[in-house]
């Protein structure tokens, strides 16, 4: 919820206001906090005064910017840059933040493997495929040996790993990341059935680019289904996208008799769903 996110951290930094004046760690954290929610609520706009403010104070409490709530900071104005298509300004910030990290930690550091992936992140965008390729391997490395081979932030780092081998066309490599993003999602996250679904929905997607096993496609294209029917309903626009690749996927696989089940199944629940709606 992070309307009530955002009110409870402005209700926190007005307290540290009250007890601790505007310049302490609490403001500057309370100011990171604001930022992170409204970078993750889209609202990146206000992500960017909010962080600004926090490197600010931090600089005036620590004097330099080689702290750990500098770092914090400049990691995520990366990312807020690269969001709002600054690059340069992006690059520049995760550089920063990678420096800063090698100050305060060694290389083996979660932190610093969060700064690495970032820059990495930023680079391929940017279509520095092979310095971006080697810092998100190399962040992914740090993460695999600090945190465990199957600790839950690694479904996150391998979805990512995903996205970023996808945009370097090594499909194969993405598949992989996602099918082990996948099993730890289910082993940790078991009842988040409909965010597992939007990474099997991924999956999928990769599958179809290069030669799969069309069982594999289909499995994960009607789990899917089956989730997004009884969570969200046959007319969310997930759901109408997935029954489209489904219906795409029968007709090119020639196998016409369950895109007709599909389509019957498919009209039935509408029925049901405009019926319950008039009711």
């Amino acid at each position: 919820d992070y309307t009530n996110a955002i009110l409870y951290y402005h209700k926190s930094l007005f307290i540290s206001f009250k007890i601790e004046g505007d310049v302490s760690q609490n403001v500057s954290i309370n100011y990171y906090n604001l930022s992170n929610t409204f970078f993750q609520s889209n609202q990146i706009d206000s992500a960017e005064i909010y962080i600004n403010k926090s490197l600010e104070t931090a600089e005036k409490l620590f004097g330099d910017d080689t702290n750990q709530r500098s770092l914090s900071g400049l990691s995520l104005l990366a990312a807020i840059n690269s969001e709002q298509g600054e690059m340069e300004k992006a690059e520049k910030n995760a550089r920063k933040a990678l420096e800063v990290s090698f100050s305060i930690f060694d290389k083996m550091n979660f932190n610093t493997a969060i700064s690495m992936y970032t820059l990495g992140d930023i680079l391929i965008k940017q279509n520095k495929f092979a310095e971006g390729e080697t810092k998100v391997m190399e962040a992914t490395s740090i993460f695999e040996q600090t945190l465990g081979e199957s600790h839950p932030s690694l479904s996150v780092v391998y979805s990512e790993n995903a996205k970023n081998f996808n945009a370097l066309n090594k499909i194969q490599e993405a598949a992989s990341f996602l099918r082990r993003s996948i099993e730890i999602h289910q082993l940790h996250f078991e009842n988040r059935d409909l965010d597992r679904a939007d990474l099997k929905i991924k999956l999928a997607e990769y599958l179809q680019k290069i030669p799969s096993n069309t069982h594999e496609i289909e499995l994960l294209l009607t789990e899917s289904y089956q989730v997004y029917i009884e969570e969200k309903g046959v007319l969310d626009s997930t759901t109408q996208n997935i029954i489209a690749q489904l219906t795409r996927f029968y007709r090119e696989t020639g196998e016409h008799s369950k895109g007709v089940a599909l389509e019957q199944e498919v009209a039935l629940y509408v029925n049901e769903e405009n019926q319950a709606q008039e009711q």
